[in-house]
């Protein structure tokens, strides 16, 4: 099995989610018909596309894509005091999303990843991250694990953590896959939940980028703090890295989920590699 966490929400916030869902719908169906245009009569017709993207249906007869979730089924915003509506017992939420290729200005195209820096770069106490990864897809050489080209570590998110640590004493407990990790008696085509990368190299990328972004950083004292403020770990489970011992994959972790001195979190798609 592989380990996940998700939520059910209701109101404004999954009224965003259904508005996120049509426009990202639109999206695929522009590009899967733009796709399918390329096939002319005499065979297929090069055309070099920036984005791709192909549609399953299960079970057959399907529509080719699902309908549009009605605007006016949105119910009117009500607008209360934050006391009023925990007094009610609801969760103030902040919907985020990243459209990327969908939006036509990259500026504002992913505000997710402004406001996951936002929320790591505010911690006073404490970070704690449970990931599938922190690394970049990569692929292993002789020479040792390589990041597959025009990928690269998150730096802003690395620089965030660094941030915490060294100048505010913020406590990092991060938990990511096993190293390729592919559950049960998977292949890696078939399902991988782990880029390749430990724990140390984690670890080494933000102690890294602390001392790019802090050169007058003291080696030792910054040694003794990442010692003290930083602890990774990797999914186990009773059987080890296995749900059976008679099982040789390794459980994957696909959580996207951190809380921020135990008082704000995140649950969500996004992975931050």
């Amino acid at each position: 099995p592989v380990r996940d966490v998700s939520f059910q929400c209701q109101g404004m916030v999954a009224q965003d989610g259904h508005a996120y869902l049509n426009r990202t719908w639109r999206y695929v169906a522009k590009r899967d018909r733009r796709l399918k245009s390329t096939f002319g009569v005499f065979g297929f017709k090069p055309a070099i596309l920036r984005s791709n993207v192909s549609v399953a249906r299960w079970p057959e007869g399907l529509d080719d894509y699902p309908p549009d979730y009605p605007a006016d089924c949105a119910a009117p915003s009500e607008k209360v005091s934050l006391d009023e509506a925990l007094r009610r017992g609801d969760l103030p939420m902040i919907s985020m999303g990243r459209f990327g290729e969908l939006h036509h200005d990259s500026y504002s195209a992913n505000p997710s990843d402004s406001a996951i820096v936002a929320m790591l770069g505010c911690a006073t106490k404490s970070i704690k991250l449970c990931l599938q990864d922190l690394g970049p897809l990569a692929f292993s050489l002789p020479t040792g694990l390589v990041a597959c080209p025009g990928l690269s570590w998150p730096e802003d998110y690395l620089r965030a953590i660094g941030e915490s640590i060294y100048k505010r004493g913020v406590h990092v407990h991060i938990v990511l896959s096993m190293p390729n990790s592919v559950p049960a008696h998977l292949s890696g085509k078939d399902a991988s939940y782990g880029n390749g990368w430990t724990c140390e190299d984690a670890a080494s990328e933000i102690i890294k980028r602390i001392k790019a972004d802090y050169p007058e950083a003291d080696e030792e004292c910054l040694g003794g703090l990442v010692t003290l403020n930083l602890k990774m770990a990797y999914m186990h489970t009773t059987a080890g890295p296995a749900d059976w011992k008679e099982c040789d994959g390794k459980s994957g972790n696909h959580a996207k989920f951190f809380v921020i001195d135990d008082a704000a979190f995140y649950i969500g798609s996004q992975n931050l590699y």
